[in-house]
């Protein structure tokens, strides 16, 4: 095959293993949401994590097995199926045991694509050049935990309608060793989020209003 072949096999790589860690880090980061929704305890809570992570690492172990003696991208697109699925019922939970099922076969899914993504990239690529390869690779993780962080704090005002009241660039730069020295773009920052999403009218303000 050829370099640009390589480099579009990196690309798809690179876009799965984002959405391996978004799809990870979004119960996390959503958890409270989640918690207040569904009535759940602190404990409740925890067992969501522990369902993810049990199951992750007892399913690596043969998926990894598999991915040595079959064909990798097989595996990596078994573990997509199979974690895009969980991801997709646990849209449609019910209750917590809805959740923990879906959370459980999440981490099955997963498992599947770490063991072969990282084999299959070594077949793509040199051992000079393996090493930038994941480079490239392993950011995805860390930026798909900064995204999963930013939708949990904002889907709430977004999805009402308003604009968030502390947006993550108005957070960020609004930190209180630079706070004086960036008020204006945080104040930019909520201009353009207010305009993005402007504050609906309720029935009960519109009538206390008139």
């Amino acid at each position: 095959m050829t370099r640009g072949y390589a480099r579009y096999v990196l690309a798809v790589m690179v876009a799965i293993n984002f959405l391996n860690y978004m799809d990870r880090w979004v119960a996390a980061a959503a958890s409270p949401i989640i918690q207040k929704e569904f009535g759940l305890s602190d404990t409740l809570i925890g067992l969501l994590g522990s369902a993810f992570l049990l199951v992750y690492a007892v399913s690596a172990l043969p998926f990894g097995y598999w991915a040595d003696r079959g064909v990798r991208k097989v595996v990596i697109g078994v573990g997509v199926t199979i974690w895009s699925i969980a991801t997709l019922f646990t849209g449609f939970s019910r209750n917590f045991a809805h959740l923990f099922i879906s959370r459980s076969v999440l981490g099955i899914g997963e498992a599947g694509y770490y063991p072969a993504g990282t084999s299959l990239l070594s077949d793509w690529f040199p051992k000079e050049q393996r090493g930038r390869v994941m480079s490239i690779w392993a950011p995805a993780a860390r930026s798909a935990s900064r995204s999963a962080s930013r939708v949990a704090a904002t889907w709430p005002t977004i999805s009402a309608g308003a604009p968030p009241s502390s947006s993550p660039p108005c957070r960020a730069c609004c930190a209180p060793s630079s706070r004086s020295r960036c008020a204006s773009r945080c104040e930019a920052a909520r201009k353009k989020w207010a305009r993005r999403w402007p504050r609906r009218t309720t029935p009960a303000s519109a009538s206390s209003s008139s």
